[in-house]
Order: structure tokens, then C-alpha cells, then sequence
């Protein structure tokens, strides 16, 4: 009677530690893969503010260029103008 009772209690545990070996082989890719996609998520928000940041500073950037440009430009035209309005005769 032990001798049954031992065979049958091993017998009991080594069916757990196949469901268990079962549940632990479909489990782990699912927990891997949730992890993966952790790890993407946060990868991608930090992928799209460091493009955000990137692209307010080169609006920045080009807009105070711009700006010196057009001043530029401007002081340039009012030289031209005020060589012109010397050289040229004034009509009456």
C-alpha cells in the first residue's frame, strides 16, 4: 500500500511539473514580448521628443539667421538708395 501511494503521489507531481513546464513555455514569449513592447513604447516616445527638440531648434535657428538676413539686406538697400539719391541727378 505505501508502495502505491508513493508510486502515485510521483506520479501526481511529475504531471504538475509537466503543466507547469507547459504554462511556463507558452507564458515566457508572451512576458518577452510584453516587455519588448515596453521597451519600444519607451524607445519611440524618447525618439519622438528628441526629433521635437531637433526640429524647434532648427526653426529657431533659422528664424534669428532669417531675421540677421533680412536686416542685412535692408542696410544694404539704404546704402544703394543713398548712393543712388548722390549720384544721380534730382529731377525738378
Amino acid at each position: 500500500m505505501i508502495d502505491f501511494s508513493l508510486t502515485t503521489i510521483i506520479d501526481i507531481l511529475t504531471l504538475l511539473a509537466i503543466i507547469f513546464a507547459v504554462y511556463k513555455y507558452f507564458r515566457d514569449p508572451d512576458e518577452n514580448s510584453r516587455r519588448e513592447i515596453e521597451l519600444l513604447k519607451q524607445r519611440c516616445k524618447m525618439t519622438h521628443n528628441n526629433i521635437d527638440n531637433d526640429i524647434s531648434s532648427i526653426k529657431n535657428n533659422h528664424l534669428e539667421h532669417i531675421e540677421k538676413d533680412i536686416g542685412d539686406l535692408k542696410q544694404s538697400q539704404v546704402k544703394i538708395f543713398t548712393m543712388l539719391e548722390e549720384r544721380l541727378p534730382k529731377r525738378k
